[in-house]
């Protein structure tokens, strides 16, 4: 028999268990999804040993210490399993995801999604994970999906993702248990290609390649576990090789191979009242272990373990797994040495054998019946089993224990590293002196060369320099920076540091390598010569001749009180606590750690090196090992819980374009709607690094990127694909409208003015990262102020010198109080004439014009929603005319580069002002007195609009005033509106005015006339769409502009500041009108100057129906 050699206490109860295939080491998968492996101590053994400490006591009881823990699931692990050579260990949990990491580390090397349960479209739960072959895995699921993986891919490319290559569904319930069929004698790869699967009351044969290819009748009982037994007899019929199939009942059941469709031999395991205790583990006695012939070990619904003998088919030997609380054995197995392990309940044990009884004789003095079960268990019929009673209660329901357990745990645990399957590198490892592991960190001796030489050349151009020790900030020369050396310390003590001068101005030469491809023609050299550059991920010393290495740090220096401070040996210096945070948190126990960040490294109240360092920005972050975002401390806010919960909703939702609402929580097992995962997220998302404009280009030209906030970090690339997952859903959209969770969560004091849409700046973000690595070259200057826009500097210089590194520029940043903020802008906006000039008068979006009324104000965010800069603008507008490209509009600039002198023509001045529209919407529940603002267009419309008839032929004065108001756009900003946008607009104003019709011109449906399309309509399906289109459509054109009425009574919409008298012009071949100022008038030889307001929309001659009308002559119109 086995005696108790030690047991395992858990925490929580064991969902699955796996044995390593080569190794004394076992994993269990808890309720509370942790996964824990165990190293078995040698001393687990039945040998004596006094001086083992590591021996069970008497009672069974012991402890082993843990190899590694995390918590690798929300909701249960309810699957594991090791590949063939044990390398790998996968887990399943009820949160749907697969997660396959490093068996020795417990490193997550890659994860799956499970497909969702097409029955609900919710979370399909996993059940059996099995390796197949080094290739392929199988993965079985409640809703009786059999999936089959290819999990080269995941090793090639690290896919976050990966679809099954094939699905089958061989039952009609949840799969329970899954054995492969020993490969035939014809298999060439060794491995199975078959295998048995129960589920329900059925029990199945499926074939790698061809599917489900039997399965057997009802057998009128839940099967839960099965193995296969080879090497039995083959007399007659037999082929040597039974299934064993364990069944809710108490009964093993023995099937022929080959013979499908129902059962050959039976074996009553368990004659309790009730029909038996269910057997819920079967495992095989290895070859050597226990006596002789072929014996299963049965691990049962109350905690005990029975052996069966298979030929016999008799049971010889019982032990107790769970003498006290009964818990049902779910797993049973044998390690490398033979010695079985048993997990249920909250305990795993390990036994060693011991005797059996003289078994063997026992066997030749009992002659068995006639079916080949030992005459005390002869009578194996269905009758003698009784009824269950009130007390079996407890019983029936362990059965049905496997299926939808350990759906869903509140709270989470420990784990705070998402390690990225997107990603080459996966976690965060701050520079050291001896570089990155693998092959970032890898220099061969061509590339030591190069470095070499750069040293020696840098070293003759500049010189020798006489350092001076005394001084914190030595003088630096071209091309060179500083870099914090982080002394390691214990946490909590002073920080402590040394500057480096290093040289970043290196860039690794490219260089040809040879390579051969097989189908060419050997004969052709000049194809079989590849050239390739070395990314250049270090700076250089020049006193050592080698590669430094460094991180980047990417921060908010947070509010101006310096009330930190770390040490250096000439003294300290002062630094913010958002950086004394990120320092501490980066700071090791154990080795110095090299640090790029600002603050430090640039001597700030120099103001001439500052000039001198942020054009060296672009290297700076180019050249990292690796960059660190530091987003902020936790704060009480729980980032850990916010990057778990964004992980699992891009898990659910990766792969598909469905819009999410709170309807759609239950079903993918998200959490609910005022859950504080959801305002974890909304905090996350307003952190303050989202809204600054430095931290968008560092992220931009950075590498190798990594983001942290408190404890909890992540690979960017993984986050990125979060915040494009949350707005593509439309759960952005939800969570930032939900105010509730404010109120529910925050403090009074804590609230962020920014509002949660950090999502959509990582996602621009990532969208430009992945524009530099395709494209090399880089992207305008005026492009990039236009994307920026939203983010704030400190110095508003910055808003023009903290992009210069992501953009086509010359410009060299001069931070002296002798140039002003204006002047900058102007330098700025020179270089983009004259190519750009109509983007550029796109931009500008003022209250009151200032100085170079041309230039925009980039220091503050736009008002109003463009019109006219996006190239898709000329799909709907074309004011003056259609660019050719053998035709450049006139440009002329002034010799001091002041005024701009353009041709156009001034179409018509506004006689007519509506109010600033701060917030458009409609209101369809009290559209009276939500809807003053449009009430009030309509009351300018019917005091100047006297004959009922719009200046432009077949257009209605109810046409014009809604396609006005639209821009004439809808949603998508790409296509005019629809009838269907007209009608919603049209039931929404006459309930607002109380009037039908509102206006002349409007027109009205047979439903709305006889009372079928009302107010109510609005709410219910494609009315409501269009209700939704129509209100974004508005917001984008309204915001913070106009309605107004020009002198020859045409409708616009014009800039906030616009006032009665300023006048329309268009340009020649512009996108769109533009409001302007007249300053003086025209005198001989010069053309009237005008200060620009911004753009305007004016409807009837946004085609460019003006340039062919008679009134008004082309002119030059001069803008100062």
């Amino acid at each position: 028999m086995f005696e108790n050699l030690c047991a395992i206490p858990l925490e929580h109860d064991v969902f699955a268990q796996a044995i390593h295939p080569e190794e004394p080491v076992v994993a269990v998968g808890l309720a509370s999804g942790h996964v824990q492996t165990y190293r078995l101590p040698a001393g687990a053994s039945g040998d004596d040993d006094d001086n083992d400490t590591t021996l069970a006591s008497e009672n069974g009881y012991g402890t082993i210490d843990k190899l590694w823990t995390t918590r690798r699931h929300k909701g249960s692990c309810r699957a594991l399993g090791y590949s063939v050579d044990g390398a790998s260990l996968y887990s399943a949990g009820a949160d749907g995801m697969v997660k396959i990491a490093d068996s020795m580390t417990g490193q997550v090397t890659a994860k799956i999604a499970v497909p969702l349960d097409p029955a609900n479209g919710g979370i399909d739960p996993p059940t059996i994970l099995h390796a197949l072959s080094p290739q392929s895995i199988i993965l079985t699921t409640d809703s009786s999906a059999l999936h089959i993986y290819d999990i080269r891919n995941l090793k090639a490319g690290g896919k976050y993702s990966l679809r099954p290559e094939n699905t089958h569904h061989p039952h009609d319930d949840y799969i329970s248990s899954l054995t492969p069929l020993p490969p035939t004698q014809a298999s060439t790869s060794g491995f199975s290609k078959q295998w048995v699967t129960t589920g329900g009351s059925t029990l199945a044969v499926t074939d790698l390649r061809r599917g489900v290819m039997v399965r057997s009748e009802d057998q009128e009982e839940e099967l839960l576990s099965s193995l296969i037994v080879t090497g039995l007899s083959t007399k007659g019929s037999n082929v040597g090789e039974k299934v064993v199939v364990g069944a809710g009942n108490g009964v093993l059941t023995l099937w022929e191979r080959g013979v499908w469709d129902d059962q050959d031999e039976r074996i009553i395991i368990d004659r309790s009242r009730g029909g038996g205790e269910s057997l819920d583990a079967i495992s095989l006695l290895p070859d050597g272990v226990g006596p002789s012939g072929k014996i299963v070990a049965v691990g049962m619904g109350n905690g005990d373990i029975r052996f069966a003998k298979i030929g016999p088919n008799k049971i010889v030997g019982e032990l107790k797994h769970d003498e006290l609380t009964q818990e049902g054995v779910i797993a049973l197995g044998f390690d490398v040495t033979g010695r079985m392990i048993s997990g249920g309940g909250k305990t795993v044990k390990v036994w060693g054998e011991k005797t059996w009884q003289d078994v063997d004789d026992e066997e030749k003095e009992e002659e068995p019946s006639a079916n080949g079960t030992p005459a005390k268990d002869s009578d194996d019929s269905d009758d003698n089993m009784e009824d269950s009673s009130e007390e079996d209660e407890p019983k029936q329901k362990r059965k049905k224990r496997k299926k939808n357990k350990g759906k869903q745990q509140s709270g989470h645990g420990d784990c705070n590293c998402f390690y990225s399957a997107l990603a080459k590198t996966s976690i965060f490892q701050a520079a050291t002196a001896q570089g990155p592991a693998e092959v970032d960190g890898q220099l061969d001796e061509l590339a030591q060369a190069h470095i070499r030489e750069f040293a020696i050349s840098k070293q003759t151009q500049i010189g020798e320099q006489a350092a001076s020790h005394s001084q914190l900030y030595q003088p630096l020369m071209s091309g060179e920076i500083r870099v914090l050396e982080l002394h390691h310390a214990e946490p909590g003590t002073p920080l402590r540091g040394s500057l480096n001068v290093v040289s970043i101005d290196f860039t690794h030469p490219a260089r040809d390598g040879q390579y051969t491809q097989p189908f060419e023609d050997p004969a052709n050299r000049s194809r079989q010569t590849l050239t390739y550059t070395r990314h250049t991920n270090h700076a250089v010393s020049l006193a050592t001749g080698k590669p430094f290495w460094y991180s980047a740090l990417s921060y908010v220096w947070g509010l101006p009180y310096f009330d930190h401070t770390i040490s250096f040996e000439q003294g300290s210096i002062n630094i913010t606590s958002s950086l004394a945070s990120a320092l501490h948190h980066l700071r090791s126990t154990d080795q110095n750690i090299y640090l790029w960040i600002d603050q430090i490294c640039i001597n700030q109240p120099d103001l001439a090196e500052k000039g001198q360092q942020i054009p060296l920005m672009d290297m700076i972050y180019t050249h990292a090992t690796n960059t660190i975002i530091w987003l902020g401390s936790d704060d009480g806010s729980d980032p850990i819980l916010a990057f778990d919960t964004l992980e699992t909703v891009f898990a659910r939702l990766q792969g598909t374009d469905a819009q999410v609402t709170p309807a759609d929580f239950e079903r993918l097992n998200f959490p609910p709607v005022m859950d504080r995962s959801w305002w974890a997220i909304r905090q996350l998302l307003r952190r303050p690094w989202v809204g600054r404009l430095w931290t968008i280009q560092e992220a931009v030209l950075s590498r190798n990127l990594f983001l942290k906030c408190g404890q909890a970090e992540a690979c960017w690339d993984d986050f990125a694909a979060w915040c494009y997952c949350l707005q593509e859903s439309g759960l952005l959209r939800w969570l930032t409208a939900n105010a509730g969770l404010e109120r529910q969560y925050s403090s009074g004091g804590s609230v962020t003015a920014l509002p949660p849409q950090g999502a959509v700046v990582v996602n621009s973000i990532q969208a430009d990262r992945i524009q530099g690595l395709i494209f090399a070259q880089k992207a305008d200057l005026l492009e990039i102020l236009v994307t920026t826009r939203y983010a704030q500097a400190t110095e508003p210089k910055d808003k023009i010198y903290g992009v210069l590194g992501i953009t086509k520029s010359d410009i060299v940043p001069n931070y002296s109080p002798d140039v002003s903020v204006r002047e900058v802008y102007h330098e700025a906006c020179l270089t983009q004439l004259p190519l750009q000039i109509y983007e550029l008068l796109s931009c500008v979006d003022h209250e009151a014009p200032p100085p170079l009324s041309w230039i925009p104000d980039w220091s503050v965010p736009r008002m109003t929603a463009v019109l006219g800069y996006s190239t898709k603008a000329w799909t709907l507008y074309c004011t003056g005319g259609r660019r050719i490209a053998s035709h450049n509009p006139k440009f002329l600039l002034s010799d001091d580069n002041k005024h701009i002198t353009l041709s156009g023509k001034i179409f018509d001045s506004i006689t007519n002002l509506g109010c600033v529209s701060h917030d458009p919407f409609l209101d369809i529940v009290t559209p009276q007195t939500g809807n003053r603002a449009l009430a009030s267009y309509v009351d300018i419309i019917h005091e100047v609009m006297q004959n009922d008839r719009y200046p432009v032929p077949k257009t209605t004065i109810y046409d014009a005033f809604l396609q006005t108001l639209l821009a004439g756009r809808d949603g998508s900003a790409t296509a005019p509106p629809s009838q269907e946008h007209s009608d919603v607009f049209s039931l929404i104003l006459d309930a607002t005015t109380g009037n039908m019709p509102s206006l002349p011109g409007q027109t009205y449906t047979l439903r709305r006339q006889k009372g079928f399309f009302t107010l109510n309509s609005l709410t219910m399906r494609t009315p409501a769409k269009t209700l939704k289109d129509l209100q974004t459509a508005l917001s984008a054109a309204l915001t913070m502009r106009r309605f107004a009425i020009t002198h020859n009574r045409y409708f616009a919409l014009v800039p906030r500041g616009t006032r009665i008298g300023d006048e329309i012009v268009i340009l020649d071949k512009a996108c769109v009108p533009f409001v302007v100022r007249r300053l003086c008038k025209e005198e001989e030889g010069q053309g009237a100057r005008f200060e620009v307001l911004g753009e305007a929309y004016v409807h009837g001659v946004m085609k460019g129906e003006a340039m062919n009308m008679r009134h008004g002559e082309m002119e030059d119109v001069t803008l100062v």
